[in-house]
């Protein structure tokens, strides 16, 4: 740890973030910077150093992280530790300032309800203001960004990572841990398993660093007494100095191998004459083995056949650190031989026996290591220390490494004990999930045998599969759109269907059915180049929903853990004359027919026609599908079970579908449609409607009138048509369109398109990725979440992009576009376009940063586009840099260079120097593209400086060769007329 002076800004970094250093290049250097020991306590480590302070403003914290999770040194925070760590979390809130920043740099730590409830939980213990992403974070190239988009709390503190480190980092912040455990203190998380061998008196495996003798629920046992070790120092001791030792632990609770394992461990074989060893195996997590296999020479994972001891149930992989050289020998007595196959006795070596289904055959193994696996004459157990690493890919090569002289790495001779085996090739295919255990063996010496330090970890970061919906009628055949993957550290090298759709429904191709496509089968290989060439084919006699499942494989052979999901809507063709499809097994019913009065009519089981005529009745149809007809009156139609069509006519009806594919239509009045769950078919017909799609994915039309539409969960069609329509279109996937008049349209939760089409249209996206067309007229549109589209149409137009990476496109007319705090595409289209940039202070105005610029992808002088800066989140309180210059084509190895030199020399015509000074803007050329940048109140580019994209911009004419420019040209200080 490097302290400074008496830091305002504490940062935190674990030193397993990939090319940390990076990161930390010029950062403030009143700073203090505290790298965490990989082997201790992180949370502890934190604690210490905030101990002596009072006035930190700002902690950061750069490690690698998932969704309610940090890994800090050997110690996982998150959801589930934050009650165990509240005490030490208490005490930073007291070298806490009273409005201070928590920055946390990882992958995916606010990512969904799990990580949104640990910030606001964290924020809570802290008393802090608390920010986090909520997706990848890191290179752009590799799919990540900078941006905290989660905030618990009020953030101002900026981002410690400079613009220069953000824009030559390669990596990104993220891992899948999914197991640690120290092992040093007196407790241990999860479900354990353990044991001796037959002989009384043996040592059971025991915590170092707890004095209880019992175990807590799961865990292990303890000394049962005095404990040998202070809580943080401890071990597990699989054996003590004793001859004839023989011990086991096994972890009972599975867990993926999709991404393949990086498993690292400390030993320590210490203290006595000598002895078989340390063994580490590998189980499929589909068993639940309650006792090891043989142990002695065959280390707890192979059997020993002469005493009738069975391998381990399950076992995959058994790997020995093996000192007295047993387990690579099949063990031939003259009673018998303990094991299959192997060459003999190998002593201090590493070996490697295979799975159940080979009879934990000898697989492969090194020759003697050249340095020593135990240290009987040692009595300090950190001289002993062996760091092991463990990897095993999905598609099963197997790599051990031996750190032999403590460096710390394995790049040492011999330190790569065994390179890329095979182990699918000689042993079997890799479980989907494991299980693992630890054994301890001295045989006829002595040896302490111990371990520290378990880390198990994704090798690399899985793919990402997305999912899909499709949408089509009986008997149809479409191509399956929206099939794709995205991996943040390689490639995807092919798609396999993991599961088919149900027969009855229909079947998947590999091409159009109609030009050859063939049917696809189970776990077929899709090669990326094929994958957009998946057709579905319904049958003709099946509708509702269906669906299958898909994965994809990426360049180390990892799997997404979750397969992607496409769900397939197959809509019912309707029967003719506008009906519903008939249902099943329902025989004709009841023709039953009202009065002039108010009527009551209940029909029978069967499929009936009831009609209501004057009067305000109420028409109830029962279990099957039936025909429910309002006529005049105010009439109440519920159609219960079955497909059934109501129609209310005249005056101000209420309909309600109820189960099942219905049809409902209001006609003339205010009516009230309810469609219930199903896939139905809702017109409101004349007058000021209330239609609600409830659930399924259903088709809703307005007509006309003003109505109010809600397409409920499900993939919904909804349209308005006449009217000033206000339309929710709810969960799910919709397609809404407003059609004629000034309608309010939100699509809320679902990847949803909307189009306002005629009229002065209000469209909001809401949650989820969605596509916005405002049509004809002056619309407003607000993307809120998610990576959307938003084009304005024709019309002076409004676009809010928000949250997200959005594209908005102003179209025709003089449009107000304004971007989010990500990085959006903006395009006005024609007419005099205006492009804001805004926020409370001017911070938040100019806070986009290289890591999030926007690009304008059109501005033009001669339709009089402007750009608009305000520092009050205020259209009517616009502000205008106080100069703007050009300075041409500069150069830089990358944009933060570029902009340096912009603005150390601003006016490319001037003589000498020319720097930018606060609160001025300038444009340049760097390489093939164009930027704007605004200076905020401090001299110098920086992190809090705007900047923007402009390639393809139209300048005044002669102000390509100009130095300084006329503000007022570019900058505009008051909104396009009518607009706001």
């Amino acid at each position: 740890m490097t302290s400074l002076s008496i830091p305002s800004s504490l940062i935190v970094v674990d030193p397993r973030v990939e090319n940390y250093l990076k990161l930390i290049e010029n950062i403030n250097p009143d700073a203090e910077i505290l790298i965490l020991d990989e082997s201790q306590n992180g949370v502890e480590q934190i604690t210490n150093a905030l101990v002596n302070h009072n006035e930190v403003s700002n902690l950061h914290i750069i490690s690698h992280g998932q969704s309610g999770f940090l890994q800090l040194g050997d110690t996982q925070l998150s959801a589930a530790t934050l009650s165990h760590y509240a005490e030490s979390l208490k005490q930073w809130s007291v070298a806490l300032t009273s409005n201070a920043d928590i920055l946390l740099y990882g992958c995916d730590v606010a990512a969904g309800e799990d990580g949104a409830g640990f910030i606001e939980a964290l924020s809570a213990i802290t008393n802090a203001d608390v920010a986090a992403s909520t997706d990848l974070t890191g290179s752009t190239a590799l799919g990540g960004d900078w941006t905290l988009e989660y905030t618990a709390g009020q953030i101002e503190s900026p981002s410690i990572v400079q613009a220069e480190a953000m824009e030559v980092y390669d990596a990104v912040l993220q891992t899948e841990v999914l197991f640690t455990e120290t092992f040093t203190n007196s407790e241990v998380a999860g479900e354990w398993i353990y044991g001796t061998g037959p002989k009384a008196g043996q040592t059971t495996p025991f915590l170092t660093a707890r004095d209880t003798r019992q175990p807590s629920p799961g865990g292990l046992l303890g000394v049962g007494g005095e404990a040998l070790d202070e809580p943080g120092q401890g071990t597990l001791r699989l054996t003590d100095a004793e001859r004839e030792e023989n011990s086991y632990v096994i972890y009972n609770t599975p867990f993926s191998s999709n991404a393949g394992l990086s498993i690292t461990f400390d030993t320590f074989a210490y203290s006595g004459t000598g002895a078989d060893g340390i063994g580490f195996f590998l189980i499929d997590g589909s068993t639940s083995p309650q006792v090891s296999g043989g142990l002695g020479g065959s280390f707890g994972y192979a059997p020993r056949n002469i005493q009738g001891v069975p391998g381990i149930e399950g076992g995959y992989l058994g790997i020995a650190i093996d000192e007295y050289g047993n387990f690579s020998s099949p063990e031939i007595t003259p009673q018998g031989q303990q094991k299959t196959t192997g060459p003999g006795r190998i002593p201090n070596a590493i070996s490697v026996r295979g799975s159940e289904a080979t009879n934990y055959a000898y697989l492969t193994g090194t020759e003697p290591l050249p340095a020593p696996l135990d240290f009987p004459d040692i009595t300090n157990r950190e001289e002993a220390r062996r760091r092991i690493n463990v990897d095993l890919t999905r598609s099963g090569l197997l790599t051990v490494k031996v750190d032999l002289n403590q460096d710390n790495d394995y790049n040492d001779p011999g330190e790569l004990a065994i390179d890329s085996f095979n182990t699918i090739a000689a042993n079997s295919t890799v479980p989907e999930t494991f299980k693992f255990g630890f054994s301890g063996t001295s045989g006829s010496q002595t040896n302490i045998h111990e371990i520290r330090n378990l880390v198990i970890e994704t090798i690399s970061a899985p793919p990402e599969v997305d999912n899909a919906t499709l949408r089509l009628n009986q008997g149809e055949t479409k191509p399956v759109t929206g099939l794709n993957a995205t991996d943040s550290d390689g490639t995807i090298a092919s798609y396999f269907i993991t599961t088919l759709p149900a027969a009855n429904a229909g079947t998947l191709f590999l091409g159009d059915p109609a030009q050859g496509g063939t049917p696809v089968a189970e776990n077929q290989e899709i090669l990326p180049s094929q994958i957009d060439q998946i057709f579905f084919q319904s049958t003709s006699n099946f509708f509702g929903n269906a669906s299958f499942t898909y994965n994809a494989v990426d360049n180390t052979g990892s799997i997404d853990n979750t397969p992607g999901t496409v769900r397939v809507t197959v809509q019912a063709v309707a029967g003719s004359g506008g009906r519903p499809p008939i249902d099943p097994n329902c025989l004709p019913g009841e023709n039953l027919r009202g009065t002039n009065r108010r009527d009551r009519i209940e029909g029978t089981e069967n499929s009936d026609v009831i009609r209501g005529l004057r009067g305000n009745d109420v028409l109830l149809g029962l279990a099957c599908g039936d025909i429910l007809r309002g006529n005049r009156g105010r009439d109440r139609l519920v159609g219960d079970g079955g497909n059934d069509l109501l129609i209310g006519n005249q005056d101000n009806d209420i309909l309600r579908g109820g189960n099942g594919i219905d049809f409902l239509f209001g006609n003339l009045g205010n009516d009230d449609l309810n469609a219930g769950f199903g896939d139905d078919r809702l017109d409101g017909g004349y007058g000021d409607d209330r239609l609600r799609g409830v659930r399924g994915n259903d088709t809703i039309a307005g007509n006309n009138g003003d109505d109010t539409i809600d397409g409920g969960a499900g993939n919904d069609i909804i349209e308005g048509d006449r009217g000033r329509d206000t339309i929710q279109g709810g969960g799910n996937n919709d397609f809404v369109k407003g059609r004629q008049d000034d309608d309010q349209i939100s699509g809320n939760r679902g990847n949803d398109r909307l189009f306002g089409n005629l009229g002065d249209d209000v469209l909001n996206g809401n949650r989820g990725n969605d596509r916005l067309n405002g049509g004809v007229g002056d619309d407003k549109l607000f993307g809120n979440q998610g990576r959307d589209r938003l084009v304005g149409g024709g019309g002076n137009d409004t676009l809010y992009g928000n949250r997200g990476r959005d594209t908005l496109i102003g179209g025709a007319g003089d449009d107000l576009i304004v971007g989010g705090p990500e990085r959006d595409i903006l395009s006005g289209g024609a007419g005099a376009d205006r492009f804001f940039f805004l926020g409370g202070t001017q911070a938040d105005a100019l806070k986009q940063s290289i890591g999030a610029a926007p690009d304008v992808t059109d501005f033009n002088y001669s339709e009089g586009d402007k750009f608009l800066l305000s520092y009050e989140n205020n259209l009517g309180k616009l502000i205008r840099p106080s100069g703007l210059f050009n300075a041409g084509v500069v150069a830089g190895r990358n944009i933060i260079r570029a902009a340096r030199t912009a603005y150390r020399d601003k006016d490319q015509q001037a003589n000498g120097r020319q720097r930018l000074n606060q609160d001025e803007a300038v444009f340049f050329q760097w390489q093939d593209r164009a930027y704007l940048a605004v200076n905020n109140n401090v001299p110098g580019y920086g992190f809090n400086d705007l900047t923007v994209g402009v390639t393809g911009i139209q300048l005044k004419p002669g102000d390509n060769a100009s130095g300084s420019l006329n503000v007022a040209d570019y900058f505009a200080t008051n909104p396009i007329q009518g607009i706001g």
